[in-house]
């Protein structure tokens, strides 16, 4: 990933779902879909750390839930409408649960991801608030093309980010 294009400037915190307090110094903006496998390994292998981080109130992360094209990662832009948009730290382990399961629903067609999100992951559909567009606008805009892109503070990394480097940032 070439982080030289991206245009941190056009990025923002108005639309995405928030986890964490709002008062947490360190605000760390994730451009994902749950679809995408370097996003799981992102998530699932920073997932304990950083949810001690949310926790003690030390970091809030917004999600940014970027639909694509790429046919290999549409079937996240459906799973994406059952993310629930509330704070707090159920919607982390939601989130992780979607993707500890994403070998299970992400070859499935769109009527059967809807029908797993319901049924077996106990998700409602969520209501369309033109946040996806919003983010995909946002996206254009900053230039970010690839899931996932993580930002804190003036740093743009993606899934190959070690622990040991993740946390030198989040002192």
């Amino acid at each position: 990933m070439d982080i030289s294009v991206i245009k941190k400037e056009n990025v923002n915190t108005d639309h995405g779902i928030l986890v964490g307090k709002e008062t947490a110094p360190i605000t760390m903006i994730e451009f994902l879909n749950v679809r995408c496998p370097y996003c799981k390994k992102w998530f699932l292998e920073h997932f304990e750390y950083l949810h001690v981080y949310v926790h003690d109130g030390q970091l809030k992360r917004l999600f940014k839930f970027f639909n694509k094209d790429k046919h290999a990662l549409k079937r996240g832009n459906i799973m994406h409408q059952f993310i629930p948009r509330k704070n707090d730290l159920e919607t982390l382990f939601i989130i992780k649960q979607i993707f500890e399961t994403q070998n299970e629903w992400g070859d499935l067609s769109d009527e059967e991801i809807e029908a797993f999100a319901m049924d077996q992951l106990h998700l409602e559909k969520q209501p369309n608030d033109g946040m996806a567009q919003a983010i995909i606008d946002e996206a254009r805009e900053a230039n970010i093309q690839f899931v996932p892109t993580v930002l804190v503070g003036d740093q743009i990394f993606d899934e190959h980010i070690t622990a040991q480097e993740l946390q030198q940032l989040l002192k």
